[in-house]
C-alpha cells in the first residue's frame, strides 16, 4: 500500500507540472508528415467503455419492501459497471498530448520528463518521472501506447506499459488494455481489457475481461439496442451461474437473473411476477 501511495503522489505532482505547462503559450506546427491525432483524453477512454446506467442512477423510488427486486438489479448493475470505471484510475493523469509531438519511426510521440528544465522543482529532490505516449495510424484506426518510468527510494520502473489500445478515428469502436499500477500490488501485466462497438447513438456493445495473475477471472458484457439494455456478468471459475440484468427505458420494466432465479419489477419499479 505504501508503494501505491508513493506512486500516486509522484503522478499527482507530475500532473501539476503538466497542467502548468498546458496553461503556458504553445505554438502549433505542421510538417510534411501530416497532422497528429487529437489528444488522448483519459475521460474519453473511460466513457467509451462505460455502460449507460442512467436508468438506475436517475430512479430512486424508495427503499421499501415492494422495491426489493429493482434495488437488487440497480446496485448489481452499478457495481458491475464500476469495473470499467477502474480505467478512470488513470484519469487523474492529465492528457499527455499537451505539447507538440515529434515524429519517430512512423508514429507521433509525446514525451514528458521531469528532467526537462521546464518542470524544475515540480518533483521532490531525487525523484524522476517520465511518460511517453505514441499514436500510430493503422487504416481507419489509431493505435495508442503509453509507458511510464519512475525512480524514487521505493519504486524503480522503466518504460512500463500502462495503457495500450486502438480506436477508430470516429471513436465508434475500439479496445483498451489496462495494466496493473506499478507498486499498487505485486502483480504486473494485464489487468483489464475492454472492447466496444457503437453503431449508432442508441446501439452499443461492450465486452470486458478482468485478469488475475494472467488468467481471466471475471467478465461482463453490456448491450443497448434502442430502449432495451442487457448486462451479463460471470466468472469462468464459478458454478453459481451468470448474472443477467435487463431493463427498458421506455416501458421502465426490468429484471435480474442470478443463476436460475429471476426477479422482476414493473413500470413503477415495484416487485412483480416474471412473465
Amino acid at each position: 500500500m505504501k508503494h501505491s501511495s508513493t506512486f500516486k503522489t509522484a503522478i499527482l505532482l507530475f500532473a501539476w507540472a503538466l497542467i502548468f505547462v498546458s496553461c503556458s503559450d504553445s505554438t502549433s506546427s505542421a510538417d510534411d508528415e501530416g497532422t497528429p491525432p487529437d489528444a488522448l483524453d483519459f475521460n474519453l477512454i473511460s466513457e467509451s467503455i462505460q455502460p449507460d446506467l442512467s436508468y438506475f442512477e436517475e430512479n430512486d423510488p424508495g427503499k421499501q419492501t415492494s422495491y426489493d427486486n429493482y434495488y437488487t438489479g440497480k446496485w448489481t448493475a452499478i457495481g458491475i459497471g464500476q469495473i470499467t470505471s477502474v480505467g478512470a484510475l488513470y484519469g487523474f493523469m492529465p492528457t499527455l498530448a499537451l505539447g507538440e509531438p515529434s515524429r519517430k519511426d512512423g508514429a507521433w510521440v509525446w514525451t514528458f520528463s521531469t528532467d526537462d528544465p521546464i518542470y524544475g522543482g515540480m518533483m521532490p529532490p531525487g525523484q524522476y518521472m517520465a511518460m511517453v505516449l505514441t499514436a500510430r495510424d493503422s487504416g481507419d484506426e489509431t493505435i495508442w501506447d503509453m509507458t511510464i518510468s519512475l525512480s524514487n527510494d521505493e519504486i524503480q520502473i522503466d518504460n512500463y506499459r500502462m495503457i495500450d489500445g486502438r480506436m477508430s478515428k470516429d471513436g465508434s469502436r475500439g479496445s483498451w488494455k489496462f495494466h496493473h499500477m506499478p507498486g499498487a500490488s505485486s502483480e504486473t501485466g494485464l489487468f483489464m481489457e475492454a472492447k466496444w462497438n457503437r453503431t449508432s447513438d442508441d446501439k452499443v456493445d461492450i465486452e470486458t475481461q478482468i485478469y488475475n495473475e494472467g488468467s481471466e477471472s471475471n467478465w461482463y458484457t453490456y448491450s443497448q439496442n434502442g430502449n432495451s439494455h442487457v448486462m451479463r456478468a460471470g466468472n469462468p471459475n464459478s458454478t453459481a451461474g451468470d448474472t443477467i440484468i435487463e431493463w427498458n427505458t421506455s416501458t421502465m420494466i426490468g429484471s435480474i437473473q442470478q443463476g436460475s432465479e429471476r426477479f422482476c419489477w414493473d413500470s413503477n419499479f415495484q416487485d412483480t411476477a416474471c412473465s
